[in-house]
């Protein structure tokens, strides 16, 4: 689980890498819904990864354990 909390961050830095290609070789109307749709993924994505890191280091607190 200690690697698999980050894919979600390492992945958002990484997708801007292949917006370009994407958005030159598709058609724009498809591109559009694809980046739009890889944003949402990506960031709900990196939402929750986050609030699990946040969880894990609450649940170190005696009080909130």
């Amino acid at each position: 689980m200690r690697i698999a909390v980050y894919i979600p961050l390492l992945l958002s830095l990484l997708a801007p890498l292949g917006a370009r290609p994407l958005a030159e070789r598709c058609e724009p109307r498809l591109a559009t819904w694809l980046l739009t749709a890889s944003a949402l993924v990506l960031g709900t994505a990196t939402t929750i990864s986050l609030g699990l890191l946040a969880i894990t280091g609450l649940i170190r607190f005696p009080q909130l354990a």
